[in-house]
């Protein structure tokens, strides 16, 4: 593993598994309006679960290269998720932002490591 993937999944999931524990603790104002997308609380907690894993994954990924691509494989999913629900709630392109770049480092980060 290079060392450029390494400090992206250990910045990617340090950034995550904060925004997880955000959400666990109900913080998600600042971060993400997940209740302006229709979210109950129990939902964003879910979703910060979701988070705080996957980050923990990508973290541990210097040390279990596996653990990290199917880490990145479900933040894919989840922010492809997110991405959908920003469309449908007709958010503009500073809502998008976040999720897009996840997605985008996500996709660059599971080919990566695939392929070698």
């Amino acid at each position: 593993m290079s060392i450029t993937l390494m400090v992206t999944g250990a910045l990617f999931g340090c950034l995550l598994v904060v925004s997880g524990i955000r959400h666990i603790l109900g913080f998600t104002r600042l971060c993400t309006p997940t209740s302006e997308l229709g979210f109950s609380a129990t939902a964003s907690r879910a979703i910060g679960a979701c988070e705080l894993v996957g980050g923990a994954g990508l973290v541990a990924g210097s040390w279990f290269p596996l653990v990290a691509t199917a880490a990145a494989s479900g933040l894919l999913i989840l922010t492809m998720a997110a991405l959908q629900y920003h469309h449908w709630n007709h958010d503009g392109p500073l809502k998008y932002a976040p999720a897009s770049l996840t997605a985008m480092v996500m996709v660059i980060y599971v080919a990566a490591q695939v392929v070698g």
